[in-house]
């Protein structure tokens, strides 16, 4: 997986104040072009790569500042939010991201980017690897799909969850929730 980074190049003269104050000058991230790695409100497969190595990824995204835009390879917006509201049909920030997405792609615009604080907020992968509570009830969801007993009563580790919800993604297990999801 390779991300870029962009970072907002701080002036030379704050450059110039922080060497003078023995800081050292760190610039400002501004975007993210995360290719196939992160999708608004997904993930890529992992094709070549762990879910460890992708919660990993995930976890580093997660701490760039909550306003980095993030620019993805695709635009999967609508169908990767149709996922994770078929994984959380109560979920009010996914009803709101598919209506956004759906007013975007009306009017013709894109859907991206998204920021890190978009993903942080609504994107299921991203929820599962930094926050335990968006994991246990993830996790609990992927054992009513599966019917797995670890997941049903959310033993599963945040890496474990990941690639299951991967794995439940890859396999069309929710396609016909996400198809019963007004298009």
């Amino acid at each position: 997986h390779v991300l870029y980074i962009v970072n907002e190049r701080p002036s030379d003269r704050q450059t110039a104040e922080a060497v003078q104050m023995g800081d050292e000058a760190q610039p400002t991230p501004i975007a993210l072009f995360s290719g196939d790695t992160l999708f608004s409100g997904g993930t890529g497969k992992f094709f070549e790569g762990s879910a460890a190595e992708m919660a990993s990824i995930l976890t580093r995204i997660s701490k760039l500042p909550p306003a980095t835009k993030v620019f993805c390879g695709h635009e999967y917006t609508l169908n990767n939010y149709k996922y994770a509201l078929a994984l959380e049909p109560d979920n009010a920030t996914v009803q709101d991201r598919i209506f956004s997405a759906r007013r975007l792609r009306q009017d013709r615009l894109p859907t991206v980017p998204s920021t890190v604080a978009d993903e942080m907020t609504a994107n299921p992968y991203m929820r599962v690897v930094t926050s335990k509570a968006a994991c246990g009830k993830l996790s609990m969801a992927m054992g009513e799909i599966t019917g797995d007993r670890q997941f049903k009563e959310a033993q599963a580790d945040s890496t474990t969850v990941l690639a299951e919800l991967r794995r439940v993604r890859d396999d069309n297990l929710l396609s016909l929730k996400m198809d019963d999801i007004n298009a």
